[in-house]
């Protein structure tokens, strides 16, 4: 997908400040280790049950975006074997590196789990994919249309994009939500479903400090 005409407008997050220059000035993708997968957030505790609550088969192909450390590194590409595929994206070069190495640890090779690096518009896969995720990085996103555009010529007939992320509400969500994460749940439903996509489910009584919506292909 062409990239050049959605970065020369203004990006979403302009008056959010720029939280994601900081992916850029790490040092070592490991840095974040001790920010993504501790106990105090709810997806590395829960990891398990959103991982169950995809409904992945054997030969799926997946997408896991904005995968950072390879939180669900592990657990996305054992629930797609045999046969199946995972791919992981980000857009900090540390990252990919960072996760380039942890699917060595794993010993797992690129032919069960590829590792790209990509920009804020594009999706450069190499086959569609049966479900895009993306957890707790949607409020990173910096121009939702190009973006969910992107998600959706990625993906197979059928398949589906899984957004999970931060709720958001006034007199509600802590302070730091409230400067961190751009827009509400309604907000981040309607930017996807102008661009092509449904909402076909809201998992509940899994999460309580984040949404899970489902979305399908119109």
């Amino acid at each position: 997908m062409e990239t050049g005409s959605a970065v020369n407008n203004e990006s979403v997050l302009s008056h959010f400040g720029d939280i994601n220059s900081r992916f850029f000035q790490m040092n070592e993708g490991s840095e974040y280790l001790e920010k993504f997968e501790v106990e105090s957030r709810e997806i590395f505790v829960h990891r398990e049950k959103i991982v169950a609550a995809l409904k992945l088969q054997p030969g799926m192909r997946v997408v896991d975006i904005g995968a950072g450390t390879g939180l669900f590194l592990s657990l996305l590409s054992a629930a797609v074997q045999p046969g199946g595929h995972l791919t992981c994206t980000d857009i900090a070069p540390k990252f990919v590196e960072f996760l380039e190495r942890r699917r060595a640890d794993l010993g797992l090779s690129a032919d069960d789990v590829d590792v790209v690096l990509t920009g804020h518009t594009d999706l450069p896969l190499k086959s569609p994919v049966d479900v895009a995720l993306l957890s707790d990085a949607y409020h990173h996103i910096e121009y939702p249309a190009a973006f969910v555009s992107a998600v959706r010529s990625a993906l197979r007939p059928g398949g589906s994009f899984v957004v999970i992320d931060y709720e958001r509400i006034e007199g509600v969500s802590s302070p730091w939500i409230m400067g961190h994460v751009r827009a509400d749940k309604q907000t981040v439903i309607s930017e996807i479903t102008s661009h092509g996509f449904r909402l076909a489910e809201e998992v509940t009584g899994l999460l309580t400090e984040n949404y899970f919506l489902r979305f399908e292909v119109c």
